[in-house]
């Protein structure tokens, strides 16, 4: 082969994985799947050891303070808290702008996301597991507190 269309077939290479990899990149974050929007949210987590979360929302919600006992998992929303128990109502809701399910086990919080939040899982360990706080947004983990 002539090299002049050597290098003509190496840039046409080029230019379309380029413009592959672009196409990819710029896909929706899969998470956002029922609710279809990211929810801007900033929420400061704590877990106590005696079994109770304490939930600070620094924006993004209709609520400031939430606090409850965990047994098993609870569903965390725009308006509040609820038990873990999902439908296509509490999905679809108006009010549910982001919706994440959140529970204990050991020193490890899990949470999974469901509406309006770029991840699909975060989880957070700490030892000692007496007291485990961090802050979330609608993109993934943002800080641990002290």
């Amino acid at each position: 082969m002539k090299p002049h269309i050597v290098i003509g077939i190496l840039i046409i290479l080029v230019i379309t994985t380029t413009a592959i990899v672009l196409a990819f990149a710029v896909q929706p974050i899969d998470n956002l799947r029922e609710g279809g929007e990211l929810h801007p949210f900033e929420i400061e987590v704590s877990a106590s050891e005696d079994g109770k979360f304490a939930l600070s929302c620094i924006n993004g919600c209709a609520w400031t303070e939430l606090g409850f006992n965990y047994r098993g998992a609870a569903l965390v929303s725009f308006s509040g808290v609820g038990p873990q128990i999902i439908s296509d109502r509490v999905l679809s809701d108006t009010d549910s702008r982001f919706l994440f399910q959140i529970n204990k086990d050991g020193n490890t919080i899990n949470m999974k996301g469901l509406k309006g939040q770029a991840w699909e899982t975060l989880s957070y360990s700490s030892t000692p597991a007496d007291t485990i706080s961090f802050r979330i947004n609608e993109m993934g983990m943002v800080s641990e507190l002290d």
